[in-house]
């Protein structure tokens, strides 16, 4: 199924995957959570349910929070209890919401030490 996959400070792109719990944990290292989507309640974003906790780089601002790590985006089928994948619209929406949700890698502060 087609899906959105982001890493932190990398634009998202378009990848096949298969409907599979291990392959969801492998792209996002480890165990996941689902988080809606706030301008599209069809559409979840899969992430690290962890990512935070264990330091995972901040990816996108998510109201006044931020999400951590690696971010999978796939269609939410709940009639079958299952995920779908993603059509021409949702990836243009998602990739607009990221965009406009962008956080920007902090840079290396200079510190001077007076002796």
């Amino acid at each position: 199924m087609k899906a959105l996959f982001k890493k932190p400070n990398m634009e998202a792109e378009v990848i096949e995957l298969k409907d599979e719990l291990s392959e969801y944990q492998d792209l996002v290292c480890g165990g996941i959570e689902c988080v809606r989507m706030p301008n599209n309640s069809d559409l979840l974003m899969i992430v690290n349910d962890e990512g935070k906790l264990i330091g995972l780089g901040d990816n996108i601002k998510y109201g006044n929070d931020t999400l951590n790590g690696n971010i999978l985006v796939v269609g939410d089928d709940s009639e079958n209890e299952s995920f779908r994948g993603l059509t021409d619209t949702e990836i243009q929406q998602t990739n607009k919401y990221f965009k406009d949700n962008y956080i920007e890698k902090e840079k290396p502060v200079c510190e001077i030490v007076f002796l």
